[in-house]
């Protein structure tokens, strides 16, 4: 399919309804978009559509005036199993008439996936847009296909930048995000997280806290335990912290295996498993740092803007999905490696030595500078 020039016809005030079902990060990375669509046309009535685990990141966002849950895994697993027919074709008619209701004049798919271009076309609004040409053939449910301004994964420019030029193409406007952003990224934190947060850390006193999140669903994002629980020593001797484990419910056992240095001081926390999204924002408000790799609590930490946040990263580029935030830097291995970055899940070369060679040195001085930095009298005296 060849992009289309014709233009989109938006009413006074226009309608758009924003697709970016998942990931989590990706989420994130799609909120400037908002914010620059907010921006450019302050009275439209602006939609997002999002599956139900993402579904607390744009939930209640002051930015938005809609926002449509697409229970597209119901609607799939129903095509196997006929008892389910009725309640998935229930859920998919409730979601069509929610958005039929709003008219919106076009949906954008930020995603760009089978999935989303899928959902795009279900959700019954004429004018679709989206990249093309976009992996999977999602470009095909489109009728206006815009073209991508340069490869998608050019490791040169911020995922976000790009979907500037799709907010261009609905407003004649280009802007880039900023780490500085006029608005919140996420929505409110509700008081219910906050008090629940408070109560999971208040066994550890007045400590300041350093978050940590090691699991990441890339295996070739991993860094190893041993570097974690290096750096975890290394917190213990230099500094007065406590250390938090955060995670999945699958995450557990690898949480208590890098805060075990931290344990027997009784300075550690595992809380993997045991915080919805939004529990983790607050508990994530609580840190002095954040440290992650080039994962969701990275992304989430940064778009909350309020701790240090450190991302380490290796298969992915630093550039093209840094968290944002004006408290976020990244750190990569100083080897040269002609494979980085290679955007794969899976490292198959002998050695991943993108993470391997990320000292647990190097992380721990970048730790401590940024607490220093912060002037949060964090550091011990030696």
């Amino acid at each position: 399919m060849k992009t289309v020039a014709k233009p989109i016809v938006l009413s006074d005030p226009p309608r758009i309804c924003l697709v970016r079902l998942s990931a989590l990060g990706d989420v994130i990375h799609t909120l400037p978009l908002l914010s620059q669509l907010r921006d450019a046309l302050p009275d439209a009535h602006l939609g997002w559509i999002v599956e139900p685990a993402a579904a607390p990141l744009v939930n209640n966002h002051p930015l938005l005036d809609a926002v449509h849950v697409a229970d597209r895994k119901r609607w799939l697993a129903a095509l196997y199993n006929p008892l389910t027919w009725a309640g998935a074709w229930a859920s998919l008619a409730r979601f069509r008439a929610e958005v039929a209701q709003q008219r919106y004049d076009v949906v954008v798919d930020v995603q760009g996936l089978a999935k989303s271009g899928l959902v795009s076309w279900l959700s019954g609004v004429p004018q679709r847009m989206g990249f093309s040409p976009c992996r999977e053939e999602a470009h095909r449910w489109y009728t206006h296909p815009v073209a991508r301004p340069w490869p998608e994964f050019d490791p040169d420019h911020h995922v976000s930048h790009s979907y500037g030029m799709l907010a261009q193409n609905l407003t004649g406007m280009l802007t880039h995000p900023s780490t500085d952003m006029p608005h919140p990224l996420l929505p409110p934190v509700p008081e219910a997280a906050v008090q629940a947060a408070q109560a999971m850390l208040a066994p550890l006193g007045d400590r300041p806290i350093v978050v940590l999140a090691p699991a990441t669903r890339w295996q070739s994002k991993h860094w190893p335990v041993k570097h974690w629980q290096k750096l975890v020593d290394g917190l213990m001797q230099e500094s007065t912290v406590a250390v938090v484990g955060v995670g999945g419910h699958g995450d557990s056992g690898l949480v208590a295996d890098v805060v075990a240095p931290a344990t027997a001081q009784q300075r550690s926390m595992n809380l993997a498993g045991q915080t919805d999204l939004t529990t983790l924002q607050a508990v994530v408000k609580h840190a002095a740092v954040v440290v992650a790799p080039d994962s969701m609590t990275a992304h989430l930490a940064g778009a909350l803007n309020h701790p240090a946040v450190l991302a380490l990263f290796g298969p992915t580029s630093t550039i093209r999905t840094a968290p944002l935030g004006s408290h976020v830097s990244t750190l990569a291995c100083d080897t040269p490696l002609d494979c980085q970055p290679c955007h794969s899940r899976t490292c198959h070369l002998p050695r991943q030595t993108c993470m391997e060679d990320l000292r647990p040195e190097a992380v721990l001085s970048r730790i401590l500078e940024s607490m220093n930095a912060r002037n949060a009298g964090l550091i011990s005296a030696r």
